[in-house]
């Protein structure tokens, strides 16, 4: 945007005017971030922000932006090169794009907000009845003791947090209590941490605990005091919503902290060189000034939405070790189509671990055809699998007998499938057998064909 577009970009006090496109959208500032943007835009969008406005600090924004594409229009992105003007691209937001969303919360790429029993952000909002911005307090995480950062998921590698709050805060807001006019004068304010400075004088400002938090900012050491002395305060703000704030990933991260700029707002930047330079004692020792305490919600979020990669799985992953694997089998014939012209090496085919939608063996065209296996002594059976052949005869094998021996010579029923139905194997329909009563014992199974047919199977496993 160029100074005149800037400038026409207020008109009579009010932002630019847009249809609200999104409930509840995130602004961010990102200098050095491309290894965590990805990760960080995931789990927002996981619980429920619809829309990230990513301003990039960075000299050269490419690296960030080619993180970034694959969200689509998930983020809009704007570069921002001078160093370390927070401030000011936060203003370029609410000038320009305030009104394209309900609410908004200004979140550092280091900060994840957690919400202790809501999936997502909308559900948590949902519980603060007539509320125009709610303060969400910052809790520190250990740095985990690394070196250097290590690779990896950020939620992963940084488990441990504070267990108390720390008295600064970051606040989601409705767009609509928002007031250009006293923006104008709330310069140098650090009004994306004291929300007051810019919204309404009637708008109701609280805590995740529901406490107000009006004038909270200009009086902050006596507020924070006098709060974090009621009874159970920490633990309760705590159980409810917080930021998840991975400030220091290493004890490398001090002097990177420095080495990234001391432009603009990162004036101060040039503490953590200092504290640096005193050595590896004096950094831990100023990274180890909390008592920590283990914290999995983001991880337990995170893997709830992974787990959803199996909802459209082909075959379901086997639920053990396959018992069947590499013992000794055997068959009542070969015949020309056979694999081998050797009757015990052509029944090791079906459990060679090599499935490939063709047959592994083949008995003769016969009454009641059977392969079986010994699994080298009595075992505790959960599940059969067989894989049928999927060329053009896979329909011709569809009913069969499962028996199964402790001893080779007495045997039971563990299954029968008569109905005539057809399967598949690497299709994604394989025969499925899980036992009714949790398992059964046996060291021998045998699949015996029923009628006049031959027995050609892919693979069978046994867990």
């Amino acid at each position: 945007m160029n100074g005149a577009q800037f400038q026409s970009a207020v008109v009579g006090n009010s932002p630019k005017t847009y249809a609200p496109a999104y409930r509840y959208a995130l602004v961010a500032c990102a200098r050095w971030e491309a290894d965590s943007i990805v990760e960080w835009l995931t789990f927002h969008r996981l619980i429920g922000f619809e829309h990230v406005y990513l301003y990039c600090n960075d000299e050269d924004p490419r690296e960030l932006y080619q993180a970034i594409m694959p969200f689509g229009a998930f983020v809009t992105f704007h570069h921002y090169g001078l160093q370390g003007h927070q401030e000011h691209m936060y203003r370029h937001f609410l000038l320009n794009h305030v009104n394209e969303t309900e609410s908004f919360a200004f979140l550092d790429i280091d900060e994840f907000l957690l919400l202790r029993h809501c999936d997502s952000i909308a559900e948590f909002v949902a519980q603060y009845q007539n509320v125009d911005a709610i303060h969400f307090n910052s809790v520190d995480v250990s740095y985990g003791g690394y070196e250097t950062r290590p690779p990896g998921p950020v939620i992963r590698n940084y488990r441990f947090r504070s267990k108390t709050a720390a008295g600064f805060t970051k606040c989601i807001a409705r767009s609509s209590a928002f007031d250009l006019s006293k923006l104008v004068h709330a310069l140098f304010g650090a009004w994306w941490h004291n929300i007051d400075l810019i919204l309404n004088d009637d708008a109701k400002i609280v805590n995740v605990l529901g406490i107000d938090m009006r004038g909270y900012y200009p009086d902050l050491d006596n507020r924070w005091r006098a709060l974090s002395s009621i009874p159970s305060f920490h633990e309760r703000l705590i159980d409810a919503a917080f930021i998840f704030h991975v400030g220091m990933k290493s004890e490398q991260d001090l002097l990177r902290r420095y080495q990234r700029g001391t432009g603009g707002s990162f004036f101060a930047q040039t503490v953590w060189r200092d504290i640096h330079k005193l050595g590896p004692e004096e950094v831990r020792k100023t990274l180890n000034r909390f008592d920590f305490e283990e914290e999995a919600r983001l991880v337990e979020l995170m893997d709830a939405a992974l787990s959803h990669a199996f909802d459209g799985q082909i075959v379901p992953p086997p639920p053990g070790k396959n018992l069947a694997l590499g013992c000794c089998a055997t068959q009542s014939s070969i015949c020309s189509w056979s694999r081998h012209q050797n009757i015990s090496l052509d029944a090791e085919g079906p459990i060679n671990g090599k499935a490939h939608g063709l047959w592994s063996h083949h008995t003769d065209t016969e009454d009641d055809p059977w392969w079986q296996v010994d699994l080298g002594a009595i075992s505790t059976v959960r599940e059969i699998r067989i894989f049928n052949r999927i060329d053009a005869v896979r329909d011709r094998f569809r009913n069969f007998v499962i028996r199964g021996s402790l001893d080779g010579e007495e045997w039971f029923v563990v299954h029968m499938k008569n109905d005539d139905h057809p399967f598949g194997g690497l299709d994604g329909f394989p025969f499925i057998w899980r036992a009714p009563n949790d398992s059964i014992a046996l060291r021998y199974l045998r699949i015996q064909g029923i009628g006049h047919s031959c027995l050609d199977l892919d693979q069978v496993e046994i867990y």
